[in-house]
């Protein structure tokens, strides 16, 4: 579909905002076109997932991901390289979910870590 093609052409200049309405036209025509099941819209909602991370849509985006992977596995096997795709984009949303979680946690006081050390120890 010519919006996938538009869509990677705009996310390789730098024009995430751009791609993105692009990016999820060809995923939902390749649905229309072909069912959720087909390889071609695997691929698709695969690509729009990525451009979900990018975007920093990151929990959209591991959404997405676990759908198409579903599908992926069903259809194509889990040795397939677009099922290993779908499952390395998934990876680096859970990393950066959990680099989030990270961040948003402040860190122990260490008087008051140290307390609950002690206190856990007898």
């Amino acid at each position: 579909m010519i919006e996938g093609n538009l869509a990677g052409a705009l996310r390789q200049q730098g024009k995430l905002t751009e791609a993105g309405p692009y990016y999820r036209s060809a995923m939902e025509r390749a649905r229309a076109a072909f069912g959720n099941d087909a390889p071609a819209t695997i691929t698709y909602r695969s690509n729009h997932a990525f451009w979900l991370l990018d975007d920093g849509q990151v929990e959209a985006s591991l959404a997405e991901q676990r759908a198409a992977l579903i599908a992926s596995e069903r259809v194509l096997g889990r040795a397939h390289p677009q099922t290993a795709e779908i499952l390395r984009g998934m990876s680096e949303a859970e990393r950066r979910l959990g680099q989030t979680l990270a961040l948003a946690t402040p860190p122990a006081d260490t008087a008051e870590a140290e307390t609950a050390t002690s206190v856990a120890q007898r």
